[in-house]
């Protein structure tokens, strides 16, 4: 019963029903209340509906049961969001060495990484860490990202403001 439940949890997500994948799920957390994969698609569902507090609440607790990269991404998402920057930055941390590792491990790209050091970049430089800033940022330009306004900025900050 708990595997057709994730199941179709899983499937309502990647159909972006995101809506429709609460019940279910909930049905299996009830089922198997310390799964981390079931907590990590309730928040993941919760995030795709707009209710941020709920999302990160079940993201956080899957993440102390089994620490995952996507899982701190959606937290880090949702506390930049909610402008909690020293809060973001905790979380793209972890995203961030979490996925690296798995890269280097498995040899397969996560797709969000490269946008996690940027984010992690901007996070700091707002809040005045700037060696901080610098160091995400030289991993953002050093996975090649295509050009862009953003990555235009960074080059700019990066032989200015953010030389040493």
């Amino acid at each position: 019963m708990l595997s057709s439940l994730v199941g179709q949890g899983r499937l309502y997500l990647a159909r972006r029903e995101a809506a429709k994948a609460v019940a279910p799920l909930l049905a299996a957390s009830r089922l198997d209340p310390k799964n981390a994969d079931v907590m990590f698609l309730i928040g993941a569902a919760y995030q795709e509906i707009q209710q941020p507090e709920m999302a990160r609440q079940w993201l956080e607790d899957a993440t102390r049961i089994a620490p995952s990269a996507e899982a701190y991404w959606r937290i880090a998402e949702i506390e930049h969001d909610a402008n909690r920057g020293p809060q973001a930055i905790a979380a793209l941390a972890s995203a961030t060495r979490i996925a690296a590792e798995a890269e280097k491990r498995t040899g397969k790209p996560v797709a969000w990484l490269t946008e996690a050091f940027y984010l992690l970049g901007r996070v700091h430089l707002d809040l005045r860490n700037e060696a901080a800033a610098r160091e995400a940022w030289l991993q953002y330009v050093a996975r090649n990202p295509p050009a862009s306004a953003q990555l235009t900025e960074v080059k700019q900050l990066l032989s200015t403001t953010l030389r040493r």
